[in-house]
């Protein structure tokens, strides 16, 4: 059964993932009511659309979601905070899982019929010899591993215990997201300005499952309208390691990839150097414990369910790449 929208609400509004939402939606004529914090940049062109709202909320702060979701009937919940860094863990808790059950509590406040999710692949426990990554997959279980992945994990766990009390949500997971309007940039995005600007001088063997963020937007409407209560859709597209998309970053970028990919247990040693350099530059580190764990994991991911379900397929990874260098190379980030 296809259900109805007439207000969206989306937080995180000036993420990634959220501006590219938002456009999405105004692209198919909907109302949107877009959830920022502080920095609008993402927002950027958007101010006179007859289609988006801009208002101000913080997830942590119940209140302000309570006003923000007053008299719409959908919310889009992409706010959430990525950190490869396990200093940053009560941050990374304070949003990503007290936020999440504030967004839940708002919603039943004010009567929001639907609520989508944004988790994650990494919320997902990865398969042991290889079997694909499904929606079966059991949530991370505890905090040992990577932080990000087990603060995704409880936020799953907060909606689907709001479903068990009679909230309608579904809950998307996307694997490594790449595309455009990635404003501050992302972790992949900081990757991709770091390949074109010839700053990186060795990879790391590796990859990830890979998808495009306006499929992934596409994939969320699509879970809206057809998606079923309680249900998560893995949104994903096609695995490709650190070397082959670095190579076809450099090729559109019209620059030289780098030459040698470096074994883990080498990169590991070399960890606290990339620290250093990066505390010196003012950046975060590309490449952590964390990080290069991430690279060896969720090799193989099926979304079929999303495909049979949702009616959901994604596009050409290939052209999502060539995209995404020229977005950064038309907005002044080279």
């Amino acid at each position: 059964m296809k259900n109805s929208i007439e207000v969206a609400v989306v937080t995180g509004a000036a993420g990634h993932v959220g501006a590219n939402l938002v456009r999405y939606l105004a692209s198919q004529k909907l109302q949107v009511r877009a959830c920022v914090f502080r920095d609008r940049r993402a927002l950027t062109g958007l101010e006179n659309n007859n289609f988006v709202t801009i208002v101000q909320a913080d997830v942590t702060e119940f209140e302000t979601l309570k006003t923000a979701f007053e008299n719409a009937d959908t919310v889009f919940h992409c706010a959430g905070f990525i950190a490869i860094a396990d200093r940053q863990y009560s941050l990374m808790k304070k949003i990503n899982v007290h936020g999440t059950a504030n967004v839940v509590e708002a919603a039943k406040a004010t009567g929001v019929k639907r609520v989508i999710h944004f988790s994650s692949i990494h919320a997902l426990q990865d398969t042991r010899h290889g079997e694909p990554v499904t929606e079966q997959q059991p949530l991370v279980e505890d905090d040992r591993g990577m932080k990000y992945d087990f603060t995704k994990a409880e936020g799953e766990r907060i909606v689907l215990s709001a479903v068990e009390k009679k909230l309608d949500a579904v809950i998307v997971n996307p694997t490594g997201i790449i595309g455009p309007h990635d404003y501050k940039p992302s972790f992949l995005g900081q990757f991709i300005l770091a390949v074109m600007n010839k700053k990186i001088p060795m990879l790391v063997k590796g990859g990830f499952n890979w998808v495009d963020v306006r499929d992934v937007c596409c994939g969320a409407l699509q879970a809206a309208l057809y998606g079923k209560t309680g249900e998560r859709y893995i949104l994903g597209n096609r695995y490709e390691s650190v070397h082959d998309l670095a190579v076809k970053i450099a090729s559109v970028a019209g620059v030289s990839p780098p030459q040698c990919s470096v074994p883990h247990w080498l990169a590991h040693i070399g960890v606290p150097f990339f620290r250093i350099s990066a505390k010196v530059k003012g950046a975060s580190p590309l490449f952590t414990h964390q990080s290069l764990r991430t690279l060896l994991h969720h090799k193989n991911i099926s979304y079929k369910k999303a495909g049979d379900e949702l009616h959901w397929k994604p596009g050409n990874l290939d052209e999502t790449i060539r995209d995404t260098v020229v977005w950064f190379q038309n907005n002044g980030f080279v």
